[in-house]
């Protein structure tokens, strides 16, 4: 029986250790956003610099390349840090149309766009809503 006992603990043990590892690893969990493209250039240049530092270290590079090297992966992690954001700048001119296009208001008779300050439609001549009469 104690045999029984420890065969199930092996084999229990083994399916926790082996299960991640048939299951496969997921690079980006469900429901995450997609990482921007300047935090994947950030992190490459930063990860970049960090190999650098490690090789120099380990003494797989001279002084004279570290230097070099070192000075254009900070260039490159700057610019990744201080590049501008197009997704942002694409998401305000977006929100910046829609609300314009919400404030436009149209004729409940005919449905053509109104000026902002009309009684009456200029296409059908009813009276536009909220006009004063």
């Amino acid at each position: 029986m104690d045999i029984l006992g420890a065969v199930a603990l092996v084999i229990v043990a083994g399916g926790l250790i082996v299960w991640p590892l048939l299951r496969g690893s997921d690079p980006q969990p469900r429901g995450a956003p997609a990482e921007p493209e300047q935090d994947r250039a950030k992190a490459a240049a930063l990860a970049a610099i960090r190999e650098l530092e490690f090789d120099f270290q380990t003494g797989k590079i001279s002084s004279e390349d570290y230097a070099v090297l070192r000075a254009r992966y900070e260039t490159k992690a700057v610019d990744a840090m201080t590049a501008p954001q197009p997704a942002r700048d694409l998401d305000r001119e977006i929100e910046a149309q829609v609300a314009s296009l919400r404030a436009l208001r149209r004729c409940g008779a005919c449905g053509e766009a109104l000026p902002a300050a009309a009684n009456f439609c200029p296409a059908c001549g009813a009276v536009a809503s909220g006009a004063r009469r």
